[in-house]
């Protein structure tokens, strides 16, 4: 299977997602969009998973996770067991933005929007396998 090209197809579904059908810009960034659309699709996860996932780096996840955070859409828990550790869901808040955006694009253009919401949760079921069943080596990015 070919990843490179859903990672194409969903930065391009995310630009569109962003902006919507008048090219106006949302109050969440695409890199934003893709981490809850990633932790609305795993569930609980840990900050490396996402950065490994959607190949950022840890520093921009930090970044990204702080906003969402602050905007009330995402929250962070230590591990009891290791301090160190942090687990990010997805909050309440989060989700009604998320899918209410989502809702909005399929109100906006009905006939784009039957393609587009299956096929973002296609990638995003895709990035979630690939990060659970393969190692680092296994993948090839470029």
């Amino acid at each position: 299977m070919d990843y490179r090209e859903d990672a194409r197809r969903l930065i391009q579904y995310l630009w569109v997602f962003q902006h919507g059908p008048t090219g106006k810009r949302l109050e969440i960034t695409q890199g934003e969009w893709a981490v809850l659309a990633y932790i609305d699709k795993k569930g609980v996860t840990t900050p490396t998973q996402i950065a490994g996932a959607l190949r950022l780096t840890t520093a921009r996840i930090a970044n990204i996770l702080n906003s969402l955070e602050r905007k009330g859409y995402v929250s962070r828990q230590h591990d009891s067991a290791d301090r160190r550790k942090v687990f990010v869901t997805i909050t309440l808040e989060g989700k009604k933005r998320y899918w209410i955006r989502i809702r909005r694009a399929e109100l906006q253009d009905e006939n784009e929007s039957r393609l587009f919401l299956p096929k973002i949760h296609s990638i995003m079921t895709n990035v979630v396998y690939v990060t659970n069943t393969t190692t680092e080596k296994e993948v090839d990015y470029y």
